[in-house]
């Protein structure tokens, strides 16, 4: 019984640094292709975001890999807290279909997505507050 474990113990500590070895490999190009889109911001990827991290940082996680400059829409711009502040919007999976809806519709009001409120601090734009919007209703 003793010699059963450690024979176990060994197959699974091989397959654990296997996995390991060539999990970072399979597991990114999985995950790439399951939880993003070209087309917007994921749930995932909304939750990575903290405040105080640095404008970039964001861009970095939500469109790692990105062909398209897609830095979000900035909806709002101005000082807030005595500090130049800015808000950006940037795209959900119903973001698309509000936007075709509220022009048919004459709806200025903002529609699903991420938005985040950005102040300059000592030079660089930090992340202030965040939320998100993720579904819609007609």
């Amino acid at each position: 019984m003793n010699r059963l474990n450690r024979i176990t113990r060994s197959l699974a500590a091989i397959g654990t640094g296997i996995a390991l070895a060539f999990g970072g490999i399979v597991g990114t190009t999985a995950a790439v292709g399951d939880t993003r889109s070209p087309n917007f911001v994921t749930k995932a990827e909304f939750q990575r975001v903290d405040k105080g991290m640095k404008m970039e940082q964001v861009h970095r996680i939500f469109f790692r890999g990105s062909k398209v400059n897609r830095r979000g829409r900035q909806i709002w711009a101005g000082r807030e807290q005595g500090r130049p502040a800015q808000q950006r919007q940037y795209r959900v999976k119903n973001t698309r279909a509000w936007e075709q809806y509220a022009a048919k519709n004459h709806i200025t009001e903002p529609g699903p997505g991420v938005y985040i409120t950005y102040h300059k601090v000592n030079g660089v734009w930090r992340v202030a507050s965040h939320g998100a919007t993720w579904n819609w209703n007609r």
